[in-house]
């Protein structure tokens, strides 16, 4: 239901299931805020027989810098996005959620402080829900960045981890590089809330960061930039809803070449194997193949439904394809042609509703077989061929273009969330044989870790260590003072942070780490998972998100696996 102003415009919406109430502000910001949702909405209301409006009209939130908020007829049919009300936290509860992160960032300068100092607000509060044991355990946000003039819809590291690209409303493209900040020292010891840090948070002498300023900027789509990719080469690939791709070079800071369509391009990826071809999705119904150097779409495929994912095979011999229905069609790409083997479409008895379009795709890094396949449903799939071998429960993605990741070792998944939180799964890496239910013949995993980050709109981890880079020592298990470490790592006496993603293969290998981990304590009792040293943990994690306000923070983890207990007392 709705409420119309005197004008005959919409001042608030209520949803019919929970009673809640929303103002249009509200709306836009947690609902409406994807430009693909809006258009994906008005298309399948035209077709429904309601409203003759342009097909290239823009229904993407637009802030004051880019003129008022354009509300097509599209709201009038409320009932399409009414079930996507519900579980929205209030303004208060939102309130009292922030407040308890303490991840408000201070002052007003474009990147904040990185210094790990006394009392800092910066240690966020993770909440777990059905784990035996805590992973994220010391979150800190070392840096924010006022990216972009508007929302940022999408997010990229580069192959070998050194560069992220975003881009968004502002239909500018930036890229950041990545690099190593020296954390400063404020006293003998490192403090927090008054207390010294527990010896379960383990501290580097360097921190991930990104640049200050981007180190190169693309400037040339009209409307906003919807997805991006890279090469294995460092060219940069955008998609607009302009209708076309560009092409961009990082050494000329040039666009190359640029590749028409025929509607929005709502997603692209480089051939992993040969840098000479991509495949694009378009709203238009169409995957194309395209040839770089003939400037030449090689092979089409129509599906008869808005594209709204692509992606590659790993060894770059079949692709991916979803749509907004929730169908997922597999290719062969081989001989530069599109030809399909197979079909799955996403089914969910309970929601029958649009929810079920596919948001994103991504093969495991550790095996090629597995993708994980996320979609608006609120849910996100691994598929092992054909068939669905687990599925992941617990963040909300109903009316967005949000899509999960694999962190570097393919141990975790990463995905933002409509309700202005960030989810962490630990993959399960085991067949179900049946261990779903009756008749299932995947895994359901509810159990997760979330932080609180406000207007999220992006959440990636990231990709890669770099190359080159050395592993850090085991810290000393019995001190808690700022630096305090030993060797006992053979490989290295350095604590680089581009290798803290190695930890824990560097504390499993180490001959004097057997140990280890067994002997951190906190309040008098062993606390850290024993677990920890036989699947890995999330010590160096590094996640990278992206918001609706334009800006850029960077989180990692510093802390190791925590046994949880009634007592259980974490940041």
């Amino acid at each position: 239901m709705s409420e119309v102003g005197t004008d005959g415009s919409f001042r608030r919406l209520n949803d019919v299931q929970t009673g809640l109430q929303l103002t249009m502000d509200e709306f836009d910001r947690f609902l409406g805020f994807s430009p693909i949702v809006k258009e994906l909405m008005r298309r399948v209301k035209k077709k429904n027989g309601g409203g003759n409006m342009s097909s290239t009209r823009r229904y993407s939130v637009k802030s004051s810098k880019f003129g008022g908020r354009k509300r097509g007829s599209w709201l009038k049919n409320i009932k399409f996005v009414a079930s996507s009300v519900t579980g929205l936290i209030s303004e208060k509860e939102r309130d009292n959620v922030a407040s308890a992160t303490a991840a408000a960032v201070s002052g007003g300068g474009r990147v904040k402080s990185l210094s790990l100092n006394g009392n800092s607000s910066d240690w966020l509060k993770v909440h777990q829900q059905g784990k035996s044991h805590k992973e994220l355990t010391g979150l800190y946000m070392c840096q924010e960045i006022q990216a972009h003039q508007g929302s940022i819809w999408c997010m990229r590291f580069s192959s070998n981890g050194r560069f992220l690209a975003s881009a968004g409303e502002d239909r500018s493209v930036h890229v950041w590089q990545v690099m190593e900040s020296k954390r400063t020292r404020k006293g003998s010891k490192l403090r927090s809330r008054g207390r010294s840090l527990p010896d379960y948070v383990v501290l580097p002498d360097t921190i991930f960061s990104i640049s200050e300023a981007p180190v190169c900027s693309f400037e040339g789509h009209l409307e906003d930039v919807l997805d991006l990719s890279w090469s294995k080469s460092q060219h940069l690939l955008s998609s607009s809803m302009d209708k076309t791709v560009r092409l961009w070079d990082m050494e000329s800071k040039a666009c190359l070449k640029l590749f028409a369509h025929n509607d929005y391009v709502t997603c692209i990826q480089f051939n992993p194997t040969d840098d000479n071809y991509f495949i694009s999705g378009s709203l238009d119904g169409k995957a194309r193949l395209w040839s770089i150097p003939n400037h030449q779409v090689v092979d089409w495929s129509d599906l008869h439904e808005m594209v709204t994912a692509v992606c590659y095979t790993p060894d770059g011999q079949g692709a991916l394809v979803g749509s907004h229905k929730g169908s997922i069609r597999f290719y062969n790409t081989s001989a530069d042609k599109l030809s399909q083997e197979n079909q799955i479409d996403i089914r969910n008895k309970k929601k029958k509703s649009h929810a079920k379009k596919i948001t994103g795709f991504q093969y495991a890094p550790d095996n090629s077989s597995e993708v994980l396949v996320t979609s608006a449903d609120s849910q996100i799939r691994v598929f092992d061929g054909a068939s669905i071998i687990h599925k992941y429960k617990g963040f909300r993605n109903t009316s967005s273009q949000i899509s999960a990741s694999f962190s570097a070792d393919g141990k975790y998944m990463v995905c933002a969330s409509e309700d202005s939180h960030v989810y962490i799964w630990k993959r399960d890496v085991t067949r179900s044989g049946g261990g779903g239910g009756k008749g299932k013949s995947w895994t359901t995993t509810r159990s997760r870790e979330y932080f609180y980050c406000k207007d999220v709109s992006v959440a990636i981890p990231w990709p890669n260590p770099g190359s080159g880079c050395e592993k850090p020592t085991l810290p000393s298990t019995s001190s808690k003072t700022l630096g305090a470490s030993t060797s006992s790592s053979p490989q290295s006496a350095s604590t680089s942070l581009l290798g803290s993603l190695s930890l824990s293969r560097s504390l499993r290998s180490s001959a004097n780490s057997s140990s280890a981990f067994a002997s951190w304590r906190w309040g008098g009792s062993s606390r850290v998972a024993a677990s920890s040293t036989e699947s890995g943990n999330a010590w160096g994690l590094v996640v990278v998100t992206a918001g609706l306000g334009g800006n850029i923070r960077i989180y990692q983890n510093f802390g190791l696996p925590v046994r949880l207990s009634r007592q259980s007392h974490l940041f």
